[in-house]
């Protein structure tokens, strides 16, 4: 046998996924964390700024000339798949999905890399920009250049540029009363892929789910253009799962939302995890967000069950996470203090509040948070430890969803489908422009003004 093949053989496989501590979108800082810090950004100034941070929408807009306006994007995070290619395409498809979202197409785009040269080698990041690469010349785009850096973990993705008459912006704060919600792709994709890192996928779904990732919303892109000015607003669906994406609609276009829980297209085998106590840190953070529980970020003792265990190197060369004794006893791999919230970063006092605000000892008697002119701009007001005790904002009302139902319809996707809001006269012509391009549509809900603003109702 040659050496060659033989020393292939022989060399351990790496999966990538025991190197990252939390893993995709799931990384994300949760939203009311990141919201409360976006409300302390001042306003952008300039006019040419069609699109900025203010109501947290897919990717800024920024107008050229009365034709042209560019689509600004940037998305990287840690593996949330074992092979390098495979992660380098699904960090790509995600990345270009922004531009999608806003009604955009892509232009070109730049590789963000972080690299653990110390522990793995450099073919690795070869297959990783080889896959990004792939994705990105199927999206009918080259990849022009970037910036790497050393790092304790994997990290990659792209900032991507794309154009967009400014006429024809989709943004996600044009909702209106009654409109259709048509989403893409099946939710759960956060699920199956903590259940493979692991080792826990005995269904085998981990296939779909790269499927599903790997696949561009470019399709689904063109058919909701193609329907013009009768789709009101867009989103894709990743970090903040689907009723966060779906609350920044809402929110945006200040409009309430009812979505059928029967209706919304949910992988089989996420189902089947999440009622096995697994769902990845993020997750457990958008449904605290979401439910107004105070402290969101500080996640409960199950969320570090489902998240991600701290690994050595050696463990994820191996393939299997590092336990301790007392670990191996319990069944659950040891975490160290920061692993203990599943998959979210440790938080101070302060952070801890991470959902809507604490109220001063005054805002507390009226009822309502004392909001700086800054949160005003991200529309999240600025919040003090006192959050915790003062309590938070619900921005859902689950209705029949129990909490594994709950954490399905709140978990964190890469590379999620389309979510779009559509007058209801067209929603069967975009449902078959949809498939006239081999995406499937399913209406999940609308948008209701019955609900209160910003808010979500979810029925059987």
């Amino acid at each position: 046998m040659p050496d060659a093949i033989v020393s292939e053989l022989a060399a351990p496989r790496v999966r990538l996924t025991q190197l990252a501590k939390r893993a995709g979108c799931a990384a994300k800082q949760p939203p009311g964390y990141l919201f409360a810090l976006l409300g302390r950004l001042p306003a952008p100034s300039d006019p040419n700024v069609l699109v900025g941070s203010a109501t947290a929408d897919d990717a800024a807009v920024y107008r050229l000339d009365a034709e042209r306006a560019l689509v600004l994007t940037t998305d990287f995070f840690t593996p949330v798949v074992d092979d390098p290619y495979d992660f380098g395409r699904v960090a790509a498809a995600n990345a270009l999905s922004d531009v999608y979202a806003m009604g955009g197409r892509p232009l070109t785009a730049l590789n963000l890399v972080g690299f653990p040269d110390h522990l793995l080698p450099p073919e690795v990041l070869g297959d990783i920009l080889r896959g990004g690469a792939d994705v990105a010349r199927e999206a009918g785009i080259d990849l022009i250049g970037g910036h790497t850096i050393k790092s304790d973990e994997p990290i990659y993705g792209l900032a991507v540029t794309g154009i967009v008459h400014p006429d024809r912006i989709v943004t996600n704060a044009g909702g209106r009363a009654g409109d259709v919600l048509i989403l893409t792709k099946p939710i759960g994709l956060g699920i199956v892929t903590t259940a493979a890192k692991q080792g826990r996928d005995h269904l085998g779904a981990i296939g779909h789910a790269i499927a599903l990732m790997t696949t561009l919303n470019r399709a689904a892109g063109d058919a909701m253009t193609s329907l013009g000015s009768a789709v009101h607003a867009a989103t894709d669906i990743t970090g903040f799962g689907l009723l966060g994406h779906l609350r920044n609609i809402a929110r945006a276009s200040k409009i309430g939302a009812v979505v059928s829980l029967a209706s919304v297209p949910v992988i089989p085998a996420a189902w089947a995890y999440v009622r096995e106590g697994i769902a990845p840190g993020g997750t457990h953070a958008n449904r605290h967000f979401l439910l107004g529980v105070a402290g969101e970020a500080a996640l409960s003792p199950p969320a570090a069950v489902a998240g991600e265990p701290a690994v050595s190197p050696a463990a994820a060369v191996a393939g299997e996470p590092a336990v301790s004794p007392a670990a191996a006893v319990a069944g659950e791999p040891a975490v160290s203090p920061a692993a203990a919230v599943a998959g979210e970063p440790a938080v101070s006092p302060a952070a801890a509040v991470a959902g809507e605000p604490a109220v001063s000892p005054a805002a507390a008697v009226a009822g309502e948070p004392a909001v700086s002119p800054a949160a005003a701009v991200a529309g999240e007001p600025v919040v003090s430890p006192a959050a915790a005790v003062a309590g938070t904002r619900a921005w859902v009302d689950m209705g029949p969803a129990d909490e594994p139902a709950q954490l399905v319809l709140c978990d964190a996707q890469t590379s999620g489908g389309l979510l779009i809001a559509v007058d209801p006269a067209h929603a069967d012509r975009l449902i078959a422009a949809l498939a006239e391009r081999g995406v499937s549509g399913h209406p999940i809900g609308r948008l209701d003004a019955g609900v209160a603003a910003g808010h979500i109702t979810v029925v059987a």
